[in-house]
């Protein structure tokens, strides 16, 4: 083998598990782009909610929720600005499981528990 070959073939060698290795790495630090539950507007009515959606362990944004018509998102939530109460009424839900406990799901994969629709309570991942 020429030494033009032998040196081709050592940069493939040396690109395939360089790849390997960042790959890896990527999975063991993971790539968490938000904490769980945290919520964010992406528009005066619309908004996004933190958790584990592809079931691949790390954080990511939700679909865009919208808001009901009338509302307006503030922090991550919907605000009717025509209630004028300091103390709303709690919401009528109640919490499934803890926040970021995570359960085994019928298709092999996990869920993570967190707030992920307009309520304040807590629901298993899909």
């Amino acid at each position: 083998m020429s030494r033009f070959y032998k040196i081709i073939f050592s940069l493939s060698i040396a690109v395939v598990f360089l790849t390997g290795f960042f790959a890896f790495y990527q999975i063991a630090t993971g790539s968490d782009q938000c904490q769980l539950g945290d919520r964010m507007c992406v528009s005066d009515r619309t908004f996004k909610v933190c958790g584990d959606y592809d079931n691949d362990g790390d954080l990511e944004w939700s679909q865009i929720y919208s808001c009901f018509l009338g509302q307006y998102c503030s922090l991550g939530r919907c605000y009717d600005p025509n209630v004028t109460t300091t103390n709303p009424a709690p919401p009528s839900c109640t919490n499934e499981c803890t926040a970021s406990e995570r359960r085994c799901s019928a298709d092999g994969k996990y869920q993570i528990c967190g707030n992920y629709d307009t309520d304040s309570c807590t629901e298993w991942s899909t």
